[in-house]
């Protein structure tokens, strides 16, 4: 896009992130959810309780468990990630009446 006009005109510099590497979206898609909250048959790496598969204790809390693109602003979420990687597994209890 940057290299289009009216856009490559009022560009100054070299792009940065994420680099003119890539040059389509799907090699800008792989380098997103390098960590993610899948199922591991799904080629997930951590649980949903962030804990990263085949360790004993390795727990990963940042934005790369999360397994898609998302279309907002990633500050937010990875306060939510962080806090649910501070805290002690929640386990839901069912009473039955």
């Amino acid at each position: 896009m940057a290299q289009t006009e009216p856009m490559k005109s009022a560009c100054v510099g070299e792009e940065l992130q994420p680099g003119s590497r890539y040059t389509n979206d799907e090699e800008l898609r792989d380098s997103l959810g390098t960590c993610s909250m899948l199922p591991r048959d799904k080629q997930g790496v951590v649980d949903s309780e962030l804990k990263v598969y085949g360790t004993k204790n390795l727990r990963i809390a940042d934005i790369s468990i999360i397994p898609l693109h998302i279309a907002a602003h990633t500050q937010a979420i990875a306060y939510v990630i962080g806090e649910k990687g501070r805290l002690p597994p929640v386990y839901l209890v069912r009473f039955d009446n």
